[in-house]
C-alpha cells in the first residue's frame, strides 16, 4: 500500500561438497636410502568427483626411515609430492584433508654396493679448438648406473698439447692427434678416447634459420648448430652442435645448401638429397611427410641437378638442362607449377598443407641459368639476366609492382635490369646487376632493402615495402648479395663484405648489436650497408636467419650473429657481432 514498506532477509547459503575421501597414487612404492619417488594425493567428494581448492596435509610415520615434502599443499585436484629414503625399513606415508585420510606403503632399500665407475662416452670425436662433455657413472652390483657431478671426479689428459679437460670433464682438442683422458673417483679409473680432427678449410658455406652446412675443397659436407630435426646430417648429431659435424653418407658434393630446418646438397655426378624435417615434403624424396630424415636421401624423380636452394619450406633444383623443379610446400605457388595449392597434400601435426613430395617442373619452360628459394618466393635468372620470381607477392617480394598476393607462374621482375645473380630471403629479395650495383624489394620494416630508409617506399598492408627493384644506398660495386631473413650481406668487388637490415643478434657483423640505427619498435638496424668489422676479404657469403657466414679465398670459415643453438660453428653458444672462425680449421 502507498506508505507502507516492509523489509525481508533472505540466506543464501553456497553449498561446498565435504571430502569423502583421499586416495594416494601409487599406494605402495619402494625407494633406495638417498633416492626419491614422486606420489600425488587425490581429494574426491562422496559421488568420487575430484575436488579442488583443498588443502591436504602430507607426514611421514618415522622420518627416520623417509621424510616427505611439501608438509602442506592444495590439491587442484591433485597434489604432487616427494618421499626421500633415509634408511632401510618400511614407513606409512599419510595425506589428510578436511579428517579425511589416505596413505601409501613406503619401502626403503640399502642401495645395491658400488662396483665400478664408468667415463662416458668412451670415444668421441672433437673438432679443432672445439669442445666435448665427459661423464661419469657409478655402476652398482645390481647393474644400475647413478650420474656423478662432474665437479666430484678428478679428470686428467694424457696429452693437455692434443687435447685439455676442466674440473667438470669439458674437453676441448688443441691439437689433431689422439689424447686418453681419464677419470678418477672414490678409488676407481675409467678412461676416454678422445681424436682432435681438422677440416682443412672450407669452400662453400650456407647459413640457414637455425644451422649451417659448408664443404671442404674436396666436397666433404659438414653441418652445425640445431640437430632436432636431422638437419645436420648425421645419426651422431646432438640437439646443439657447437662445431662441424660431418655430414653421413660418404657422398661428394658440389653444392651445399641450409634451409630452415633440413638441408639440400648436389653431389658431383649431379644427384639431389635432402634430410632433415620432412612435414610438408621438403626433403622431395617421395615419402610420406612423417618424422624426420637424419641422413641424406635421394630426391625422387632422377634428375641431373647443378644446384638446389632450399627455402623456409620449399626448395628448387635447376637440372644440367635448366629447367627448374620445385618440392614442398605451395600455399603461395611458391613451387611455380601454375596452381597454389596442391598437386598433394600434406598431412602432418601442422595440419593439412598443399605441398609436393617429389620435384615438379615449373611452368612456364623458361631456362633458367640460376635459382633461389626464399621464404615464400622462388626467384631465377635466364641466360640474359632477366629476373623472374613466383610465390607470395603479400610484401612486393616478386617485385612486379603489382599489389597481386601470389604468383603461381614465373612473371618478369619490373624495372628491365639485367642481373647477374639473384637470392630470395624472407620477405624481400635481392640481385645484383652485371654492371655491380645491388637492387633489393620486398619488405622493408628493418632496412632489408638497404635503400637508406626503412619508411617504405610504399606500404604492404600497412608494413613498409616496394614493389618495384630500389637502388642499395651507397654506390658500392657488388660480386654477390644475399638475402636472409630480415637482413641482407654483399662482398663488394674485391671481397670486403657488407650488411644490412635488423642486427638485433650482431648478424651484420659490424661489432655492434645496438644500431648503427633503430628501426621500427625501436628495433637494431641498418639502412645503409655497414662494413663487416675484421677486414676480411671473402670469395663467398650467406646471409642466414639471424647469422651470416662467409668463406675466405684461402678457404678460410668465419660466421657472425646468433649462436643459440651453435649456428656460427666457433664451439661456443655466444653471440658474435664480429667474425669468428668456424671450429676445425688450421
Amino acid at each position: 500500500m502507498e506508505g507502507v514498506s516492509g523489509r525481508a532477509t533472505v540466506l543464501v547459503r553456497s553449498s561446498v561438497a565435504p571430502v569423502a575421501s583421499v586416495t594416494v597414487t601409487p599406494d605402495s612404492a619402494a625407494v633406495l636410502v638417498g633416492s626419491s619417488v614422486s606420489l600425488s594425493a587425490t581429494v574426491k567428494d562422496a559421488a568420487g568427483n575430484p575436488l579442488t581448492f583443498r588443502v591436504v596435509t602430507l607426514a611421514s610415520a618415522n622420518p627416520a626411515i623417509a621424510t616427505v615434502a611439501p608438509a602442506q599443499g592444495v590439491a587442484s585436484p591433485s597434489l604432487g609430492f616427494t618421499v626421500t629414503g633415509v634408511a632401510p625399513g618400511v614407513v606409512t606415508i599419510t595425506a589428510t584433508s578436511e579428517g579425511k585420510t589416505g596413505t601409501a606403503r613406503i619401502t626403503v632399500r640399502t642401495p645395491p654396493p658400488v662396483v665400478g665407475f664408468i667415463v662416458r662416452p668412451e670415444s668421441a670425436m672433437v673438432m679443432l679448438r672445439a669442445t666435448v662433455g665427459l661423464y661419469g657413472v657409478s655402476k652398482d652390483s645390481a647393474g644400475g648406473e647413478s650420474g656423478i657431478p662432474g665437479t666430484q671426479i678428478a679428470w686428467s689428459s694424457s696429452d693437455p698439447t692434443v687435447a685439455t679437460v676442466d674440473n667438470t670433464g669439458l674437453v676441448r682438442g688443441m691439437a689433431v692427434g689422439p689424447a686418453t683422458i681419464t677419470g678418477r673417483w672414490n678409488g676407481y679409473n675409467s678412461a676416454a678416447s678422445i681424436t682432435v680432427q681438422r677440416v682443412d678449410g672450407f669452400a662453400v658455406v650456407s647459413s640457414g634459420d637455425y644451422h649451417s652446412c659448408s664443404l671442404t675443397p674436396a666436397g666433404v659436407a659438414y653441418c652445425w648448430g640445431a640437430g632436432d630435426y636431422g638437419q645436420i646430417g648425421s645419426n651422431k648429431a646432438g640437439y646443439v652442435n657447437r662445431a662441424p659435424v660431418a655430414v653421413e653418407g660418404g657422398l661428394t658434393f658440389r653444392s651445399i645448401r641450409a634451409g630452415f630446418d633440413y638441408s639440400c646438397g648436389v653431389t658431383s655426378a649431379g644427384a639431389a638429397y635432402c634430410w632433415g624435417t620432412n612435414e610438408v615434403g621438403q626433403t622431395g624424396t617421395g615419402q610420406a611427410p612423417t618424422g624426420n630424415i637424419y641422413t641424406p636421401a635421394l630426391v625422387a624423380g632422377g634428375l641431373n641437378f647443378t644446384a638446389v636452394s632450399a627455402g623456409t619450406y620449399h626448395a628448387c633444383g635447376l637440372t644440367t638442362a635448366g629447367a627448374a623443379y620445385c618440392w614442398g610446400y605451395n600455399y603461395y605457388g611458391q613451387l611455380g607449377n601454375g596452381v597454389a595449392g596442391g598437386p598433394e597434400l600434406c598431412t602432418t601435426g601442422l595440419g593439412t598443407n598443399p605441398c609436393s613430395t617429389v620435384p615438379i617442373p615449373v611452368a612456364g619452360g623458361l631456362t633458367f641459368t640460376t635459382l633461389s628459394a626464399g621464404a615464400y618466393q622462388t626467384c631465377g635468372l635466364t641466360s640474359g639476366g632477366s629476373a623472374y620470381c613466383w610465390g607470395s607477392n603479400l610484401n612486393g617480394e616478386l617485385g612486379i609492382k603489382d599489389t597481386v598476393s601470389y604468383s603461381a607462374i614465373p612473371v618478369a621482375v619490373a624495372g628491365g635490369l639485367t642481373f647477374a645473380s639473384i637470392s630470395a630471403g624472407g620477405d624481400f629479395t635481392c640481385g645484383v646487376t652485371t654492371a655491380g650495383a645491388a637492387y633489393c624489394w620486398g619488405y622493408n620494416e628493418v632496412g632489408e632493402l638497404g635503400s637508406g630508409s626503412a619508411a617504405g617506399p610504399e606500404s604492404c598492408s600497412g608494413y613498409p615495402c616496394s614493389r618495384a627493384p630500389v637502388a642499395v644506398a651507397g654506390g658500392l660495386t657488388f660480386a654477390a648479395v644475399n638475402a636472409g631473413s630480415n637482413h641482407a650481406c654483399g662482398i663488394k668487388v674485391g671481397g670486403a663484405a657488407y650488411c644490412w637490415g635488423y642486427n638485433y643478434y650482431g648478424q651484420l657483423g659490424n661489432g655492434s648489436v645496438t644500431g648503427p640505427e633503430l628501426c621500427s619498435s625501436g628495433y637494431p638496424c641498418s639502412t645503409i650497408p655497414v662494413a663487416v668489422a675484421g677486414q676480411l676479404l671473402f670469395a663467398a657469403l650467406d646471409a642466414g636467419g639471424a647469422g651470416t657466414c662467409a668463406v675466405t679465398a684461402a678457404f678460410v670459415g668465419y660466421c657472425w650473429g646468433t649462436n643459440y643453438y651453435g649456428e656460427l660453428g666457433d664451439g661456443a653458444l655466444s653471440d658474435s657481432s664480429v667474425p669468428v672462425k668456424i671450429a676445425g680449421q688450421p
